[in-house]
């Protein structure tokens, strides 16, 4: 009879310790999904405003330009030269370079978004190979429990 009740309380002991493992890893699991989720969303925030911040920056550097030809235009007029010639390829070239600058700016700012977006896929990758870890975990704690019981049981029939 006391076989039978050390048996059945290290049994017990056992479906406790397969429980408690099996929600510590859910647990886990849970908390790395969330978190890689969080990177991720951070990570798209960012590539957003990369992306805002570009619009803004070349809105800014064409502003830029118009001020300068402006006040090129003003300077050729004052001093009685026509826009034609030297003058006019000089503006011309002003126009080509900073419309270089503002295309480069607009390239470099979608590279780093593009860039935080493979980031967020990659934490929502990694939150889904957590997730896939933790059911792995709970299966070989549940696994092992039941195999723990089995040669409880065994070790019980045969020391009968």
């Amino acid at each position: 009879m006391l076989e039978l009740l050390l048996l059945a309380g290290g049994m017990a002991m056992t479906g406790l310790g397969m429980a408690t493992g099996m929600k510590g890893a859910r647990a886990t699991a849970e908390a790395s999904m969330d978190a890689a989720q969080y990177e991720s969303s951070v990570y798209l925030e960012e590539a957003a405003q990369r992306r805002l911040m570009s619009i803004e920056e070349q809105g800014i550097m064409r502003e830029q330009l118009r001020r300068k030809l402006k006040e090129d235009r003003a300077k050729y007029a004052k001093a009685g030269v026509r826009m034609v010639g030297s003058p006019f390829q000089a503006q011309l070239r002003v126009v080509e370079d900073m419309s270089y600058d503002i295309g480069m700016l607009a390239h470099i700012r979608e590279t780093e978004a593009k860039r935080l977006e493979q980031r967020a896929t990659l934490s929502r990758m990694r939150g889904g190979v957590a997730a896939k870890v933790g059911k792995l975990e709970m299966e070989q704690t549940l696994y092992g429990g039941i195999g723990q019981m089995s040669m409880m049981g065994l070790s019980y029939a045969l020391n009968r």
